[in-house]
């Protein structure tokens, strides 16, 4: 839907957080702008008296009720949607860049815009991260590219087209929003149906391959063609570039980087020119962010984490180190079973302190807790952490648990995590 269509017509804005404002300043005199107030306190009569309703990506599309505005004949787009459509029709665009997937895609989108920054191209940052997408509309005709970091929120509801898309794993997530974890999955993978080019995928998540079967596809993380092995990257047999030419931790972001060098490939941009591009990046704050070193411990704040799968990568980041791992946050029915083997398997290196919903069930799921501990919350647990640790530690907090409930967002935790730190 372009900006045009909604000439003279009467629209709702549902959801006022960073898209919603930006829906705001893009529609100034384009119609009747109704803005919720609150989602609990909405009728479905303010939503069948509009025309259109642009949705915020945190309100479901499965919410009743915009099911039952549908039915009513309502239309219901989003602010990526327009910035698609608006881009779509001008004779001379930027190539539109989207990346997804569960771990990873804050990291890689980043890293796409700096490499592409720094190879002196124009080139800006937006969606689930830097900008809402209709604030970067003004810009458009003096862009040779847009990277667009695009949640399973926004996914789901994507009806435009990209030009190239990323998609990086797959874990069990959202279900709250998607209902259960096929439909996640299935919402997630929507953005390789909108992808000019062929989604680019990693071919080691089983997931995506099986979800995926049939499509043409481009692979990064394949042994022969695009992987990362003995500390360096590989494009066939040559290296391409080494460990500390590309500045991220854990192996996870290094795998997730094959996926740009997949992407640059397809842009025609030559791989042996890499050199000094990415050395220099500035890994992303709450993401395997080292926020202190004090007494000879080190301090990470992970507070993204909201997966099982994450809190093993940040294992994996910081092993053979001995680590204290601070996890867990609201309940949303994730199967903890293979993060639990794998604290088992490394027992002599981690203790555990289990806080919360999530911390609850992980402590009353193991046999042996003589490496467990549980506290209700960050602030009550942390008198654990200074009793345990010691030099050489890894102080971790990884939560494998969204924040609802008990912070606003996963920046808020973090940043208690860090005030405590510093206190």
């Amino acid at each position: 839907m372009l900006l045009s269509e909604l000439e003279n017509k009467k629209i709702a804005i549902w959801g006022m957080g960073r898209e919603g404002q930006s829906v705001k300043m893009a529609l100034k005199g384009k119609g009747v702008v109704l803005i919720d107030k609150s989602l609990e306190t909405e009728t479905l009569e303010n939503l069948t008296r509009v025309d259109v309703v642009i949705k915020s990506p945190g309100i479901s599309r499965f919410h009743p009720l915009m099911l039952e505005a549908l039915k009513s004949g309502v239309k219901f787009t989003t602010n990526t949607n327009i910035f698609l459509s608006e881009c779509r029709k001008l004779e001379k665009r930027p190539i539109i860049i989207g990346v997804t997937g569960t771990k990873g895609k804050s990291t890689t989108s980043s890293l796409i815009y700096h490499g592409l920054k720094k190879l002196g191209k124009k080139v800006m940052l937006g969606g689930n991260i830097g900008k809402p997408l209709l604030d970067i509309l003004p810009f458009v005709n003096d862009l040779e590219y847009v990277v667009c970091e695009l949640s399973s929120y926004q996914c789901a509801e994507l009806n435009k087209y990209l030009d190239y898309s990323i998609v990086l794993n797959l874990y069990k997530e959202h279900i709250d929003w998607h209902l259960s974890h096929d439909q996640y999955f299935n919402d997630k993978l929507n953005i390789t149906n909108y992808s000019l080019a062929n989604p680019i995928v990693n071919f080691m998540d089983e997931e995506i391959k099986t979800r995926l079967k049939g499509k043409n596809l481009t692979y990064f993380n394949k042994e022969e063609e695009l992987c990362y092995k003995d500390e360096g990257y590989y494009y066939h047999s040559q290296r391409i570039l080494d460990k500390d030419d590309v500045n991220v931790i854990g192996d996870h972001n290094r795998v997730n980087f094959l996926s740009i060098l997949a992407l640059f490939k397809n842009l025609k941009i030559d791989l042996n020119n890499l050199k000094g591009i990415f050395d220099d990046f500035k890994p992303l704050h709450h993401r395997l962010e080292k926020i202190a070193f004090k007494n000879g411990i080190t301090y990470i704040n992970d507070s993204i984490s909201t997966t099982p799968e994450t809190t093993i990568a940040a294992l994996n980041a910081f092993l053979p180190n001995n680590i204290i791992l601070m996890v867990g946050g609201y309940d949303r029915q994730q199967d903890f079973s293979q993060l639990v083997e794998f604290i088992g398997k490394n027992e002599e290196k981690i203790a555990v302190i289990c806080m919360y919903e999530t911390g609850k069930r992980l402590y009353e799921k193991v046999k042996n807790k003589k490496n467990y501990h549980y506290f209700e919350n960050l602030l009550d647990s942390w008198e654990c952490v200074l009793r345990l640790q010691k030099k050489d530690d890894y102080v971790l907090l990884s939560p494998a648990s969204p924040s609802y409930g008990h912070f606003k967002n996963f920046e808020e935790r973090g940043e208690e995590f860090t005030r405590l730190v510093n206190r």
